[in-house]
């Protein structure tokens, strides 16, 4: 108990008080420098810590098909809102906007990644993919799009009326919530469809 609690206290933050979140996204090298915590500790630590990833994937099992920017989000959201730098992916999906693949894209740092669209389209080209959802995750927890998340945006759209590839959605995923530039950027509304 006496490590648990000095654990948790050592990961606390002002997003996460209780340091759950923080000890889940844990380097292993990290954990070994508590007193009491070998490789043995650590690595039943490190099982842990997938288990609850696996965990958090199967509350709410993901629709088959994705309808609105919640379902994206179901989808998206355990594999991106804990991480501890910016990651940006897709959701690759068929006509009928059923998911193909999720397809993670970059890994940037902090507070920003590089991304380009031919890696961005490069997957759903592959695949064959009629439309995509973008998305990346803010480490800081706070999923509130910077201007430069929304120049992005646009570069993107632009591109997937190049390639043929349907933009549904951009989505911004905090620690446990989401911001959709769909609909709180004026940027599909701009778009002259054909």
């Amino acid at each position: 108990m006496r490590i648990a609690e000095e654990l948790l206290g050592a990961f606390a933050s002002a997003q996460d008080p209780s340091g759950l979140t923080g000890l889940l996204q844990a380097h292993p090298s990290e954990l070994l420098r508590f007193r009491g915590v070998g490789p043995v500790k650590q690595s039943r630590l490190q099982a842990a810590q997938e288990l609850s990833r696996r965990l958090s994937q199967r509350k709410t099992p993901p629709p088959a098909r994705i309808a609105s920017p919640d379902d994206a989000y179901r989808h998206l959201a355990p594999r991106l809102a804990h991480m501890e730098r910016e990651h940006f992916a897709t959701l690759n999906l068929n006509r009928k906007h059923a998911v193909l693949a999720f397809e993670l894209v970059a890994i940037g740092s902090l507070e920003a990644v590089i991304v380009h669209p031919r890696e961005v389209f490069r997957g759903a080209i592959r695949r064959g993919a009629a439309a995509v959802v973008l998305a990346h995750n803010h480490p800081s927890g706070d999923p509130t799009p910077s201007p430069e998340d929304i120049q992005l945006t646009r570069r993107l759209l632009q591109a997937g009326e190049i390639v043929g590839i349907e933009v549904l959605d951009h989505l911004v995923i905090g620690a446990d919530a989401f911001v959709s530039l769909r609909e709180t950027t004026p940027l599909w509304r701009q778009r002259t469809p054909g």
